[in-house]
């Protein structure tokens, strides 16, 4: 998160937080959760906020759900918030360092209304880490929006889905379904989401059919720098 949309957070914690749980888990991603894998493990909810995406992951019995978040005062909302369920973690994208000590693999990652703020520079290591960190067959779910004018106190970048799926492809991630066009559920006629959901190809084989081994997901690939 840059220190711009950290301070603009910050600013607005409270404010953002009553506004989220407006709307309910289920209204803002029930258009993938069909698609959720049937082995129900571990989650990671990265920009996790103030933890209604991470409570709706536990309520779907997900056997542990970690929740990231940098900023410090929507952190402190989510775990006031939160049960035992749900643990908190203060790490940040792209490196995710202290998430990397614990070299934990994960069924689900969900990163909501955050590919937006990472920096175009910072992506593909981003997805580099999101890659090493799924298991063989696990899911990625993707959400963002495009700014817009009065955006920039939140440190926002254009995010073309074409890169996106660029970035998945150089990672070795699958890109299973991209589903555009979704209305706001804040009720802001000017924003329209997109969300890209993705899979680590399983323990045999790739999404060409072809043997592979799990641990090669998320190397380099030529034309993504690191």
């Amino acid at each position: 998160m840059s220190l711009k949309s950290d301070r603009f957070y910050s600013e607005n914690a409270e404010r953002l937080a009553a506004s989220y749980d407006e709307v309910t888990f289920e209204a803002v991603h029930g258009v993938w959760l069909p698609l959720l894998p049937s082995s129900r493990g571990a989650a990671l909810d990265i920009g996790a906020g103030t933890g209604r995406d991470a409570r709706g992951l536990a309520e779907l019995g997900f056997s542990s759900v970690l929740a990231v978040e940098p900023n410090a005062e929507l952190r402190a909302i989510g775990e006031a918030q939160s049960d035992g369920r749900i643990e908190w973690l203060d790490d940040s994208l792209p490196k995710l360092a202290l998430l990397r000590e614990g070299k934990a693999r994960f069924e689900l990652i969900l990163m909501n209304a955050v590919w937006m703020h990472v920096a175009p520079s910072a992506r593909c290591d981003t997805l580099r880490r999101v890659a090493e960190m799924l298991k063989p067959g696990g899911m990625f779910v993707l959400s963002y929006r495009q700014p817009r004018a009065g955006d920039e106190e939140r440190g926002m970048y254009p995010t073309p889905v074409d890169e996106v799926q660029s970035l998945a492809d150089k990672r070795g991630l699958s890109v299973e379904r991209v589903l555009g066009e979704q209305g706001d559920k804040l009720g802001r006629n000017d924003v329209e989401w997109t969300t890209v959901v993705m899979r680590r190809p399983g323990r045999d084989q790739d999404e060409s059919g072809h043997n592979r081994s799990p641990e090669r997901a998320g190397q380099e690939h030529p034309g993504c720098q690191p």
